[in-house]
């Protein structure tokens, strides 16, 4: 993380078989990470892993922010 400024924003993605999970964070006045958003949508784009509908998956993660 030798790469990150406090003015940097992060995000987080993670995309499973049955859900979207999205986590956004910056840093507060005293450089300690601070989260300010949390999403989470179903997903039925995937099979065991795979994605077995683009389509169906972007559009969950669009709706996970």
């Amino acid at each position: 993380m030798n790469n990150i400024s406090s003015t940097d924003t992060l995000v987080a993605i993670d995309i499973g078989t049955s859900k979207v999970l999205c986590l956004v964070a910056d840093f507060d006045d005293k450089g300690e990470l601070r989260i300010i958003g949390i999403g989470n949508e179903p997903c039925s784009g995937l099979n065991k892993g795979v994605i077995s509908e683009i389509d169906t998956t972007v559009s969950s993660i669009r709706r996970s922010k």
